[in-house]
């Protein structure tokens, strides 16, 4: 039990990280006061609805990282469950997206499509333990 909860903890960690880090890197090359009518005193649209199009997806590529890496790192720590401690470390990680979602005013678009990014980033990210299950 308390592998489970560390190999998860760890992997939604990881991934947040991931995706603060890349999230970051995509504010400072596309800033919100490049875009006509965005905020000159916001340098790095920390809003999502601010972001331009580039920046927004950005971020969701910084999810799908995000979530490929806690579903592989929290694979990685438990043995035994594999599969279900890295799904549930991408579902976590796309519960805190969630909330930033509901925080952060977002264009539909956007916020139709992160389930779908999370969902391919943590299948991506499990893919090599599915390739040993399917070998043993």
């Amino acid at each position: 039990m308390i592998r489970h909860i560390t190999a998860i903890v760890a992997g939604v960690g990881f991934g947040w990280a991931a995706v603060e880090t890349i999230s970051f890197l995509g504010t400072l090359i596309f800033p919100a006061s490049a875009t006509p009518g965005g905020d000159a005193s916001n340098h790095l649209g920390w809003m999502i609805g601010e972001l331009p199009i580039n920046a927004l997806l950005f971020k969701q590529l910084a999810w799908f990282v995000g979530a490929g890496l806690s579903a592989w790192l929290a694979s990685r720590i438990h043995v035994t469950d594999q599969i279900i401690c890295g799904a549930l470390a991408s579902l976590l990680l796309l519960a805190l997206s969630v909330i930033t979602l509901i925080i952060n005013p977002s264009p539909l678009w956007f916020i139709l499509l992160t389930p779908l990014v999370f969902l391919g980033g943590a299948a991506v990210g499990l893919l090599p333990q599915w390739r040993a299950a399917q070998l043993r």
